[in-house]
């Protein structure tokens, strides 16, 4: 663990003391003075202090909750290794015929047009 991630752990730490949570687009944040960390993450760092998140680690919902931060439901792996987890759960729902399950970052363009349509009805 280097100066930076030390920092960041013992951030973690005090901020499940003393901080308090917020929710921002969705998911828990802590907030402790003026800094920010997911609470997720704060979480696994003072369950597990002798294997804390690494800088090039995330920690993925097994049930795909954001919100729902219980220990049990939070696993530890590389970024790599999440990329690859959901691209393998999205090819399994296209073979399965199932939309897409997660948002996306933006109204699709049909989405706009069909807006666009019921507030300009007589352009079409």
């Amino acid at each position: 663990m280097n100066h930076y991630e030390q920092e960041y752990f013992d951030f973690c730490l005090e901020a499940m003391v003393h901080g308090h949570i917020i929710t921002s687009a969705g998911r828990q944040m802590l907030k402790y003075g003026e800094r920010q960390v997911p609470f997720h993450r704060a979480l696994w760092n003072y369950c597990h202090r002798d294997d804390p998140v690494l800088s090039t680690e995330v920690i993925h919902h097994k049930n795909g909750c954001h919100l729902d931060n219980r220990v049990e439901n939070l696993e530890k792996m590389t970024a790599g290794e999440h990329n690859q987890l959901h691209v393998e759960k999205i090819r399994q729902l296209h073979t399965e015929g199932q939309p897409y399950p997660y948002k996306t970052r933006g109204p699709s363009k049909q989405l706009k047009k069909k807006k666009y349509e019921r507030k300009y009805p007589d352009s079409y």
